[in-house]
C-alpha cells in the first residue's frame, strides 16, 4: 500500500501539509457545517482505494445501534473506508457514548474505539467493543 493519507475532510488538509505527509481529497460535495466531502462522487472514489488504517469520527455510541451519525451520507462515507480498511479505529469522546443517531456507521465489533475516558463507558459496550483510551 502507498504511505498517504486520504481524507474528505477539508479542515484536516492544513495540518496534514504542515507535517508533510502525502495527501489526497476524494472529491464530492462539500458539506458546510463539517467542511467534509460527500456524496457520491465521494463514495465513488473511495470504492477505488484501500487503507491500512482508517480513523474515523462518531456522533454516537450504543451497545444495540452501534457507531452512528445524524447525517447518511457521511455514514456511507465512513462505512465505505472501514470496509476498505485493514484496522478501523472510532474516534468518540465520553460525550457520545449512550446515544443514538439517525444514520449507521458500523456495529461496535468493526473498530477499536478511541476515547478520552474508559470509565464513564457502559460495562455492556466494553463487553462488545475493543476500547483504547484514558
Amino acid at each position: 500500500m502507498i504511505n498517504a493519507s486520504i481524507s474528505n475532510g477539508l479542515m484536516h488538509l492544513e495540518e496534514l501539509m504542515k507535517y508533510n505527509i502525502n495527501s489526497y481529497l476524494i472529491g464530492g460535495h462539500i458539506k458546510k457545517s463539517t467542511k467534509a466531502l460527500v456524496g457520491s462522487i465521494a463514495l465513488n472514489n473511495l470504492k477505488t482505494v484501500n487503507f491500512s488504517k482508517a480513523f474515523i469520527g462518531a456522533n454516537g455510541i450504543d451497545v444495540e445501534y452501534g457507531v452512528t451519525t445524524p447525517d447518511i451520507e457521511e455514514a456511507s462515507i465512513k462505512s465505505k473506508a472501514i470496509e476498505n480498511s485493514l484496522k478501523a479505529y472510532i474516534l468518540a469522546d465520553e460525550t457520545k457514548f449512550g446515544k443514538v443517531y439517525f444514520s449507521k456507521i458500523a456495529e461496535l465489533r468493526q473498530g477499536t474505539i478511541i476515547t478520552n475516558d474508559i470509565g464513564k463507558i457502559s460495562d455492556e459496550i466494553k463487553k462488545k467493543a475493543k476500547i483504547l483510551g484514558a
